[in-house]
């Protein structure tokens, strides 16, 4: 008989966005519905000129706990296996996408795209306020397996796994 009692932790996280340096589109005098705490200037595309941007601030953390415990039992010809685990997930989102809009100029105006850059005309305009968000889940499972060897040159393997469908969650938004 043997226990196997495991713990683990696994970490992700990233940074992602432009240097601290660059222009928002405030410093363009442009004024857009919300106002990004960072600099950024996702989007700004004149239909076959250039478009330049880059992706706005965001930071993505992921962190996971495992714990696991089993039981296995040899007896006879069965090597019989019973345990359960659980996992404790947490996500941190702090995404500014689209929250500095994207600036679309097409022509639409004078015909020529480059021109309606250049005064000002706009043909469209998107912007979000981004996705931030703070969650925590457990998710458990519990699990029987038999390991029958029915002879020199076979064997089967047998087992059931339990989930509860419900995973205990708290989300914040901020």
């Amino acid at each position: 008989m043997l226990n196997e009692f495991r713990v683990g932790f696994n970490r992700a996280a990233s940074i992602r966005g432009p240097a601290n340096n660059v222009p928002s589109v405030r410093t363009f005098g442009v004024n857009i519905p919300y106002q990004p705490p960072a600099n950024d200037v996702q989007s700004v595309n004149v239909s076959g000129f250039f478009s330049f941007g880059d992706n706005p601030f965001a930071r993505f953390t992921r962190n996971n706990f495992f714990f696991n415990d089993s039981i296995r039992w040899v007896f006879g010809r069965h090597n019989i296996a019973i345990g359960a685990d659980a996992e404790r997930r947490q996500v941190e989102l702090d995404n500014g996408f689209n929250s500095p809009g994207l600036f679309t100029f097409n022509g639409s105006f004078s015909g020529v795209a480059l021109s309606d850059f250049v005064v000002g005309k706009l043909y469209q305009f998107q912007q979000a306020q981004g996705q931030f968000e703070n969650t925590n889940a457990w998710s458990q499972g519990y699990f029987i397996q038999d390991d029958w060897k029915v002879n020199r040159r076979v064997a089967i393997n047998m087992g059931i796994r339990w989930e509860p469908c419900r995973a205990i969650s708290r989300s914040t938004k901020t």
